[in-house]
């Protein structure tokens, strides 16, 4: 589902497979592009990048958001990806040992981050983060 890019929060589907990654960079980045916030996209992207990894692993269609929020006074982006299933117990990530192929993702996200964290209820996982808006964000989507 692909909204009025210039004043609707995108929502888009996204299949279960090895390209929802890269195809939710895609829209992320075009999105972005069209808001003016070219300068956040990198640290966007590797956040869009390892949520949404993380939720395909179930094998099961995920909801990508972005939207902007209001908290404690400053404007931020809001990126959420919803799945269907069980999410992390916490947020707080544990680093992975040095052979362990997986788990750097969280990590990540924590560090790129302002905040982030996870909404669970018996039927879905809401995993979001947020970055903070340049100041110069003037897009009328995002007011």
């Amino acid at each position: 589902m692909t909204p009025d890019t210039a004043t609707a929060a995108p929502v888009w589907t996204l299949p279960p497979d090895l390209q929802a990654p890269a195809r939710a960079r895609h829209l992320v980045a075009g999105q972005l592009h069209v808001w003016h916030l070219d300068q956040i996209a990198d640290d966007a992207l590797l956040i869009v990048s390892e949520l949404v990894s993380n939720a395909i692993r179930l094998g099961q269609t995920v909801l990508l958001a972005l939207k902007a929020v209001a908290d404690a006074g400053r404007r931020m982006l809001r990126i959420e990806v919803t799945d269907p299933g069980p999410g992390p117990a916490a947020t707080t990530p544990a680093l992975p040992g040095d052979e362990a192929e997986h788990g750097r993702g969280l990590p990540i996200v924590d560090i790129l981050t302002d905040s982030w964290g996870c909404d669970r209820d018996p039927d879905r996982t809401l995993v979001w983060a947020q970055l903070p808006l340049p100041s110069a964000a003037a897009s009328p989507a995002l007011a």
